[in-house]
């Protein structure tokens, strides 16, 4: 699977190195997994471009607007 690099730059913030990778349906996936280590999280309102799974340990976090 090949890999590339992206960079997100913040204000006040590290600047986080993302992996995007080819997605199965033709979309590119950020993997966002290195956001947590800076305190931060993701944020899709209306679940519109996330994609889901089952999992026995995930927990949801709900952020009030």
């Amino acid at each position: 699977m090949t890999v590339k690099k992206s960079i997100l730059t913040m204000e006040g913030k590290k600047n986080i190195a993302l992996n995007v990778r080819a997605g199965v349906l033709g979309k590119e996936a950020v993997d966002i997994r290195p956001l947590g280590a800076q305190g931060l999280c993701s944020y899709d309102p209306g679940f519109n471009n996330t994609a889901g799974c089952e999992s026995a340990i995930t927990y949801i976090v709900l952020v009030a607007t």
